[in-house]
């Protein structure tokens, strides 16, 4: 089934008919009810429907709201809905709306009469044979108790709405969108609640709605202040948040047919004293889907997610559908019921961000938890549920938010696209609901266009892939069994990489290399082979040729790294003198060198070659202490080769091993 399919269906407005309330500067004497003339209070214009008012031939009557707050002098309520006969009220096809005035910035807030004289209600269905209510709707409007006891304190109520109708006369009520809060009372018998739908309200809808902070944990009340009190047929509650009721049930339906064949879907009910939802397990056609209760534990082990009342006489066709359930002290249900009853749930914390924010982390485990034909396009929020992933409770997890990307269907694709710069293709195998995009088992491609010439390596523009293949659960994307490979494409001359602008060229090949080498990475050999040198460089600048040639040097030597041999070919060095680091050993390879010379262990050899150098440059000779004593011409080149002797063993030096810092040249 498509998504929402198993859901009741939302009646469409037409609107035929507009009328203006506005609490600040209507008139309920001068105004007509005309936008340039509004009423002051909701009670006149609910009057002149009900008495005055010639009923168009079709369409609906939409009662337009100024932002402020509706609050009546005193009596016991500040709306009062009935009709003289049935002919006068609303009907399936003609409803009365009332909602926020289009354009008026701010809320609109329904009050409950102030004092404790009465009971006090924000508005109130009378609905008889002789006086029928129903039909009507509240849209946007935030319904408000004060926060302070009110109603009489030994028997009296503090309520949002109340449709006091036995006869069936008041059905067909919605309210959407609508926030309740701050009901309170006091006293043995008097009790405070958002609604209150008598058996005469079948067909009540509650529908992307907030209800919270009903009742008191004060006082002598004992589990009287609910959410949602209801004892008629067919209520269907959607989208919803219920916390903080700490006197009661979150959701309540009780006595005789309460509840026949309601539905609660995608409500989140946390923190209620007793339990989420109290029904009787004898009912037909319930449905509570894509839920999450929580947190019921005033009652200790009697508090649940679910309670049975009364219990023990099945119905048919009752379903228990994707319903998360964590930290009801008494469990998931009071009873099992003996036959009437399917279930899937799951027990586990619903990763709320926190405990006043409930809406979901990305690692919640209710994400994409929810059967689809009881989901709506949209959350409370207006967040959009995407079809066959929709998560439980009444918040969905966005698709991208706080730099967080959740996987919804882990066998397809899912890509980001910047535009003319390229994008980001993920393409994940087999991921648990739990994983992240940084595990294994994902697969990450980036494949821009092309670069533009002042683009650097490192920008967008450059291709990578990542292809991990056969890696460990351990391993992470930097180890060595995952190839790089970075191919940027028409990198102009000025860019990284380019062989002019470095004086020669880099390879890397990741070949078989043993893993104690050094060189970067276990997996990588770099080749550096610059040009020529010219004869006005040093051999610090990167025209500088330096080739480096294993032949038999211990590994215990440090010769820049254990892969790298540093040949010194040198004649008549002093004995105390230092070629470079005392853990060069430099061998004596000239004539008349002296066996018993300090530097015996033949192994490095330092040669020099040098085009065209002048006789006065040193050629940084003061770093190995030798002196020069003459300068012969060899090989065919005209390349010049500088003889060192030890001080004291060919003559020109000094002896007892205390050489001059700076050389002597002699030609």
């Amino acid at each position: 089934m498509a998504q929402g399919d198993l859901l009741p269906a939302l009646y469409t407005p037409s609107y035929s008919t507009q009328l203006y309330v506005d609490t600040v500067a209507g008139n309920d004497t001068t105004g007509t009810g005309a936008i340039g003339a509004p009423w002051k209070t909701v009670q006149k214009a609910q009057d002149y429907i009900k008495a005055t008012l010639t009923w168009p031939g079709s369409g609906d009557i939409a009662v337009y709201c100024k932002q402020g707050t509706y609050q009546a002098a005193s009596g016991q309520e500040t709306l009062l809905v009935n009709y003289p006969t049935v002919g006068k009220r609303p009907s399936t096809n003609q409803r009365v709306i009332w909602q926020p005035w289009p354009g008026s910035e701010g809320l609109v807030k329904f009050e409950n009469p102030a004092g404790t004289d009465q009971s006090k209600y924000c508005v109130r269905f009378n609905g008889a044979a002789a006086n029928p209510a129903g039909f009507t709707s509240f849209l946007g409007i935030e319904f408000y108790g004060g926060d302070v006891v009110r109603g009489v304190n030994t028997s009296g109520t503090s309520l949002a709405v109340y449709v006091n109708d036995t006869t069936g006369n008041s059905t067909d009520i919605t309210f959407d969108g609508c926030w309740f809060h701050g009901f309170k009372a006091s006293g043995a018998a008097a009790s405070a609640q958002a609604f209150q739908v008598e058996s005469g309200g079948d067909n009540f809808r509650l529908l992307n709605f907030r209800v919270y902070d009903i009742g008191t944990d004060t006082g002598t009340i004992d589990n009287q202040e609910h959410g949602f009190y209801c004892q008629a047929s067919t209520p269907w509650l959607h989208n919803g948040l219920i916390y903080n009721i700490p006197n009661g049930y979150a959701m309540q339906f009780f006595n005789g047919d309460a509840g026949q064949g309601a539905k609660i879907t995608h409500v989140t009910a946390d923190g209620a004293y007793a339990s989420a939802v109290i029904i009787d397990d004898s009912l037909n056609n319930v449905v509570i889907a894509n839920c999450i209760f929580t947190n019921s534990v005033g009652r200790g082990g009697s508090s649940y997610a679910i309670e049975f009342y009364p219990a023990g006489t099945p119905g048919t066709n009752n379903q228990v559908i994707n319903l998360v359930h964590y930290g009801n002290q008494g469990g998931l249900r009071s009873s099992t019921p003996a036959s009437g009853w399917t279930w899937h749930e799951r027990n586990e914390d619903p990763g709320f961000k926190s405990t006043t924010d409930r809406t979901l982390k990305p690692s919640s485990r209710s994400i994409s938890f929810a059967a689809s034909s009881y989901s709506s396009f949209t959350d409370l929020n207006g967040v959009a549920r995407p079809a066959g992933h929709e998560d439980a409770g009444a918040f969905e997890y966005p698709t991208s938010v706080d730099n967080d990307i959740v996987l919804r269907n882990p066998g397809a694709a899912f890509n980001i696209n910047f535009g003319s710069g390229g994008g980001i293709s993920l393409t994940p195998t087999a991921i648990a609901p739990g994983e992240a995009f940084d595990s294994p088992a994902v697969r990450i491609q980036v494949a821009p266009t092309a670069i533009a010439s002042s683009e650097a390596v490192g920008t967008p523009a450059a291709a990578i892939r990542v292809a991990p293949t056969a890696i460990a659960s351990a391993e992470t994307f930097d180890s060595p069994a995952v190839r790089i490979q970075v191919a940027p494409t028409a990198i102009a001359s000025a860019e990284a990489f380019d062989p002019v602008t470095i004086g020669g060229s880099i390879t890397i090949t990741p070949l078989s290399i043993p893993s104690a080498e050094g060189l970067g990475s276990p997996a990588v050999r770099i080749q550096v082979a610059p040009p020529a040198i010219a004869s006005s460089e040093s051999f610090g600048t990167p025209a500088a040729s330096m080739r480096g040639a294993a032949i038999s040097i211990d590994s215990s030597e440090s010769v820049g790294t254990a892969a790298v041999a540093l040949r010194v070919v040198s004649t008549s060095i002093a004995t105390a003198e230092s070629v470079g680091t005392p853990t060069i050993a430099a061998g004596i390879n000239a004539s008349g060198g002296v066996s018993g010379e300090a530097f015996d262990v033949p192994l490095v050899e330092l040669a020099a070659y040098i085009d065209a150098i002048a006789t006065a440059e040193t050629f940084g000779l003061p770093t190995i202490g030798a002196i020069v004593t003459h300068i012969t011409t060899g090989r065919s080149s005209g390349r010049t080769r500088y003889h060192t002797h030890p001080a004291g063993s060919h003559g020109g030096g000094r002896s007892g091993g205390t050489t001059s810092p700076r050389a002597k040249v002699t030609t």
